[in-house]
């Protein structure tokens, strides 16, 4: 199925408009992206862990 059929029927069924250059949801639920601020602290834990075992790694080599 090509994406131009795919949003056809999509628009069809009503979950999404058609629009130049593209399609807009029709549901409620709209993304919001996230501040700089919440993209800097978002798993803030995991991305410690992530840089310290790059620190690791590049120390062993």
């Amino acid at each position: 199925m090509t994406v131009r059929r795919r949003l056809a029927e999509l628009e069809e069924k009503g979950v999404l408009t058609k629009i130049h250059g593209g399609a807009r949801s029709n549901s409620a639920f709209q993304y919001k992206e996230m501040s700089h601020q919440e993209k800097h602290t978002h798993y803030m834990e995991e991305k410690r862990y992530i840089a310290k075992k790059a620190v690791i790694i590049r120390l062993q080599s």
